[in-house]
């Protein structure tokens, strides 16, 4: 839905909300129809969570997502070229419809193999590139580390912070990641500059 025409982050980022609350919607039905004390076990998991979370948990992914972090990185000038817009990158020979899956496949992986693991960390990905891009600039090359620690960072700052703000209770950084990244989404919409058919 978000390809039909240029992709554009905005676009790209309101299809994924839709879709995401559709998603939501059909994890709340399975929760509420099911009884029982495992029915309460997944709600940790949907606010975001690093409690109980040790080595092990990250052992059982690590293979993978070392494996597509290595691939990540050797498409990221790939991902520069897709970057030039539709018509450039294919005077440069990129198979765009090709490409632009691989990069999205590998992206998706590598995010669901991080929500397995932690539960769902509301606007890390939104976040993380954007603050990137601001400290090392645009080449992907540079800008995938960096924002993969700046999500690392930005979960753990998180689960920190929840653990101290209204101790002895923890609140779980998917809240508080959550509440960070609605005002950094609306600022970056309103950021936005409108573009033209002439300019893109």
């Amino acid at each position: 839905m978000a390809g039909r025409a240029d992709v554009d982050a905005a676009r790209l980022t309101l299809v994924g909300i839709a879709v995401g609350f559709v998603m939501e919607a059909g994890v709340e039905f399975l929760l509420v129809t099911r009884t029982g004390p495992e029915a309460s076990a997944p709600l940790i998991w949907l606010t975001g969570s690093l409690w109980g979370r040790g080595w092990s948990h990250l052992a059982s992914v690590a293979p993978a997502l070392i494996g597509l972090m290595a691939l990540a990185l050797l498409l990221a000038f790939r991902l520069d070229l897709q970057h030039l817009g539709p018509q450039r990158a294919a005077t440069l020979g990129v198979h765009l419809g090709l490409e632009r899956g691989v990069l999205m496949l590998v992206g998706v992986l590598l995010a669901a193999l991080s929500v397995s693991v932690v539960g769902v960390m509301g606007f890390v990905g939104l976040m993380a590139p954007h603050i990137a891009m601001r400290l090392v600039g645009g080449r992907h090359g540079a800008l995938l580390p960096v924002a993969a620690l700046v999500g690392a960072l930005l979960c753990t700052g998180a689960d920190v912070a929840g653990r101290w703000v209204a101790a002895p209770l923890e609140i779980s950084a998917g809240i508080l990641t959550a509440l960070l990244g609605a005002p950094f989404f609306l600022w970056l919409l309103a950021g936005q500059r409108p573009t033209t058919g002439a300019n893109r």
